[in-house]
């Protein structure tokens, strides 16, 4: 969908609001511009930033190379549970 589409769907969705309804969709709205120019001052790419600890490091090595091997678990191996959805 073109950005032109976009905004003219998103001017619609504004105009068949209810007045008590827009307030709150103005503070939406607004949230997301600001995640928006916090991420591009920062670079972030809207992924939480967080260093692994060496354990964490070790187990992403080792899972890598069962999965290079060909390895793989199921949910109930990893979860021990064998009622899932």
């Amino acid at each position: 969908m073109a950005t032109k589409d976009i905004r003219e769907l998103a001017h619609q969705i504004l105009d068949e609001l209810e007045e008590e309804e827009l307030s709150e969709a103005i503070k939406v709205i607004r949230y997301i511009r600001n995640q928006n120019v916090e991420a591009q001052e920062t670079g972030d790419k809207g992924f939480p930033i967080e260093t692994p600890t060496d354990k964490e490091l070790k187990a992403i090595k080792q899972a890598r190379r069962e999965f290079a091997n060909g390895e793989s678990y199921s949910h109930e191996d990893v979860f021990e549970e064998e009622d899932y959805v």
